[in-house]
């Protein structure tokens, strides 16, 4: 009987978030082992092809995922939830087997190797005739080739590695270790050059710490870059934000260190925008702090001896790329402090903002592109913005905003009662 050659390819992440980037590389990578599995040819290191019944050894192939749960990392959510996450997105899949991860990827390799030579699956087996290929982003490649790693050396040395290649980032710097690519996927005795292949599997470059971010802080985003079974599974868990505002108030707190209102007089001045463009009210997502990753509406410090008006329009342009308002078109809706209603973060530099709006129906629709402290401008509907937290005091300016709006559809409507009996 021949003996068996085992081929793991194994593909670890944290997926604290699960997103459709990893979805789809796990998809590629079951894909891309069942293909193997079925393949009626190989090749050999020359690249001549060798028949199956002419192999030395009966290949099996294994895919495995890590789910990784280091001591150092803190993670939103739990272990078993993601396990459960990840089970319910690609556990259905053939061949995957989906596993815990509580160590480092070589002591969790070490442990695999010797487990499965002991095991009674695969009789016969040897750790020679076990190949282990790592699957990783390329960024990962990269911090691996830099000795980044716990055990770095021992990785390079023992594995294998298809890499997802991202064209757009990819940079061949030097390393300590020959790299050759090849169409040869699975691996080579040991003392033959580490095998690398790069695969261009065109998934999703999706970031879970921004999607925790997002989740956490962002009221408006849709989820786009979770499957759908993860979004449903994170919200009926409630484990996303569960201590986001603790840990945002204490981020926050480190961050206003840096905050810099004091260069402006006491009281200063400041003014808030609501632009309106028929049903829709502009939003911004604000870059820095306070309120960092929080909706407002256009606005900041005005300089000395600078007109109100003058302060909007600039703050409209300068976070939006908007230059469309003429300063007799700008409506105050009133005076607001304190600027923060949580505490009294701002005591030591007391200001007054101005609320006003402008209503841009009519002419031609623009849209806003983020710039300055506006990591994000986006036209949003008037009814939706009212379920959205608003940083500062800018849901009391929105309030406002309404009560004047309805004022006007009033009197617009008596105009035309009035037209209709003349």
């Amino acid at each position: 009987m021949k003996p068996i050659q085992l081929n793991m390819f194994i593909y670890g992440g944290a997926f604290d978030p699960m997103t459709v980037g990893h979805e789809g590389i796990i998809r590629n990578l079951v894909n891309y082992v069942q293909t193997l599995a079925h393949q009626e040819t190989v090749y050999d290191l020359d690249g001549k092809e060798v028949p199956k019944e002419e192999l030395d050894h009966i290949k099996e192939f294994a895919a495995i995922v890590y789910v990784t749960n280091n001591d150092e990392k803190k993670y939103s959510i739990p272990l078993d939830n993601r396990l459960k996450i990840v089970e319910k997105v690609v556990g259905d899949l053939e061949p995957l087997t989906i596993l815990p991860q509580t160590e480092r990827m070589a002591a969790t390799l070490k442990t695999l190797i010797a487990d499965t030579i002991k095991g009674d699956g695969y009789p016969g087996l040897t750790e020679e005739n076990i190949n282990i290929n790592l699957v990783m982003g390329y960024d990962e490649w990269e911090s691996l080739k830099r000795r980044e790693w716990v055990e770095s050396d021992w990785l390079l040395n023992r594995c294998n590695f298809l890499v997802v290649d991202r064209p757009d980032v990819r940079s061949y710097g030097e390393c300590n270790i020959r790299v050759t690519q090849s169409d040869i996927a699975i691996p080579v005795p040991k003392d033959s050059d580490l095998r690398v292949k790069y695969v261009n599997w065109k998934v999703p470059c999706v970031s879970s710490t921004e999607v925790r971010r997002a989740m956490k802080f962002n009221p408006l985003y849709d989820g786009k870059d979770v499957p759908i079974i993860v979004a449903m599974e994170l919200g009926r868990l409630r484990l996303l934000g569960q201590d986001s505002q603790k840990e945002y108030d204490q981020f926050e707190e480190t961050e206003l260190k840096n905050y810099t209102p004091k260069k402006y007089p006491k009281p200063s001045v400041t003014a808030t925008t609501i632009l309106q463009y028929m049903n829709k009210v502009l939003l911004v997502r604000r870059r820095g702090f306070p309120y960092h990753d929080y909706w407002c509406f256009p606005g900041g410090f005005a300089e000395p001896h600078e007109d109100i008006e003058k302060v909007a329009l600039r703050e409209v342009k300068e976070e939006t790329k908007l230059d469309c308002i003429e300063p007799n078109e700008v409506i105050q809706l009133g005076v607001y402090t304190p600027a923060d209603p949580r505490n009294n973060k701002f005591d030591d530099y007391w200001m007054y903002d101005i609320g006003l709006m402008v209503d841009l129906t009519g002419r031609a629709f623009q849209q806003p592109v983020a710039s300055d402290d506006a990591k994000e401008a986006t036209w949003v509907d008037i009814e939706e913005v009212k379920n959205i937290p608003l940083a500062f005091h800018h849901k009391k300016i929105f309030e406002a905003f309404l009560k004047r709006r309805e004022v006007y559809r009033e009197r617009a409507q008596i105009g035309r009662i009035h037209e209709i009996l003349l």
